[in-house]
């Protein structure tokens, strides 16, 4: 590589940032960062460079902690085999429509994302898809995060999430 042109290459930086809100007190925060999958790279070249269709909602997903091994670059909505979806433990209809808008050289959701939990669940991660449906295995995983470790949730428990992609 040139050296010279060592800052001139594209690199995705994307922080999730959680909280856990308990009785309307923030009782936990972590920032991490996710992967993106070989579908959501191949998604992005696709639709930039060979009039591929646009993918204009992006809905998240949580991983249960149950039964979790891994995430893996291969992973699609279809097939992915270290983990589950948690879909039944939070009162939302469909997954959280993550409603991105685009800044300069980084697209930004500046708003937060509740997932109201209606039982005891331990979430080990999140995942960002192209399908809005709960448990559903169609559309595009764009990419998977996950937590340093599980989080414990209980009813009435608010997991709020700040999901931002950064290009460079």
């Amino acid at each position: 590589m040139d050296e010279s042109k060592q800052d001139n290459y594209l690199s995705f930086n994307n922080p999730v940032k959680l909280e856990v809100i308990r009785g309307g007190k923030v009782v936990a925060t972590a920032l991490f960062h996710n992967d993106v999958t070989d579908v959501g790279k191949t998604h992005i070249l696709d639709s930039t460079f060979a009039n591929a269709t646009q993918i204009t909602n992006w809905y998240i997903g949580l991983i249960d902690a149950t039964g979790f091994t891994a995430v893996d670059a291969t992973d699609t909505m279809v097939a992915h085999a270290g983990w589950t979806e948690t879909h039944t433990l939070y009162d939302e209809a469909t997954r959280v429509e993550w409603a991105p808008t685009t800044v300069a050289a980084s697209t930004n959701n500046t708003t937060s994302r509740d997932f109201t939990i209606n039982g005891a669940v331990s979430v080990r991660g999140i995942f960002v898809t192209s399908d809005a449906t709960k448990g559903g295995a169609v559309g595009t995983l764009w990419a998977t995060a996950l937590f340093s470790s599980a989080f414990a949730f209980i009813a009435a428990d608010v997991l709020r999430l700040t999901y931002t992609v950064t290009v460079t």
